[in-house]
């Protein structure tokens, strides 16, 4: 099975499907979702976030401990089992493992000026770094690079949880056969989803286009389109967050979306 096969999660079908837009790092916003959620949330419901958990905010460890939190307390209910929730991969996520990763970049500098003027800024103030010795390391040399992201890699890792959920337990898409699909930022409608990687969380460059064999195509980032639920007469299901504003909408079993938090 190749990697892109094996980060896609396969939903149970004729269950409740609860569905959070982008966190962007908004902890409180975020408490007041969960919170909602949790007084109308019932066994065997099952939950997806879309991704960029991270990103502008330098709340980002309050905010993972939050969604830690949060799956913790919904494990420890009955009939709630670890693969009903469900976290994507999006693009802030993949800004990280590229920032993890810099010292092997061809042109540090621009990669690194350009992640931080889209939000990384805030994962690495969250993570109890300095932006500003970032661009003094990428102008240094890979070994300066090196030796600053593994200071800030070593204080991920003792926030509990935080590297292991960022890094190894995130998904590329959700799907329910024939029915949802659920992607970060947008999908190619022409390519197979095993074939596709990048597709799910890079910056839409048009606005999304219906995803054949399936009923809705839920994604969190619609080009121009207002912040909130937005649902196109094509089957295309917007769950539009921002660096100040987050949605969650909830499926019923039938996949008629039927209930809209926003905070």
């Amino acid at each position: 099975m190749d990697e892109t096969a094996a980060a896609i999660h396969c939903l149970k079908p004729g269950r409740r499907i609860w569905v959070v837009s982008f966190i962007y790092g908004q902890v409180q916003r975020l408490m007041a979702i969960h919170k909602a959620m949790a007084n109308e949330y019932k066994p065997g419901d099952q939950i997806i976030y879309l991704g960029n958990y991270l990103g502008f905010s330098k709340d980002g460890i309050e905010t993972m401990d939050e969604l830690l939190l949060f799956r913790r307390a919904l494990l420890a209910s009955a009939g709630t089992d670890y693969n009903d929730i469900v976290y994507l991969k999006g693009r802030q996520e993949e800004y990280w493992r590229m920032f993890l990763q810099l010292y092997l970049s061809p042109d540090p500098e621009k990669a690194y000026t350009a992640m931080l003027a889209d939000g990384l800024d805030g994962s690495i103030k969250s993570y109890n770094g300095d932006p500003q010795q970032g661009l003094a390391a990428v102008r240094t040399g890979s070994s300066a690079i090196a030796k600053w992201v593994d200071e800030i890699r070593t204080y991920q890792k003792s926030c509990s949880g935080h590297y292991d959920l960022l890094i190894q337990n995130l998904y590329y898409a959700a799907v329910l056969p024939k029915t949802l699909l659920f992607v970060s930022s947008g999908v190619d409608p022409d390519n197979p989803l095993e074939k596709q990687r990048e597709e799910f969380w890079a910056k839409p460059a048009a606005r999304q286009q219906p995803y054949p064999g399936v009923k809705f195509l839920v994604h969190g980032e619609g080009l121009n389109m207002p912040v909130g639920l937005a649902i196109e007469n094509n089957g295309v299901v917007t769950v539009n967050g921002s660096p100040e504003h987050l949605s969650a909408v909830l499926f019923d079993a039938d996949t008629t979306p039927a209930r809209i938090i926003e905070v």
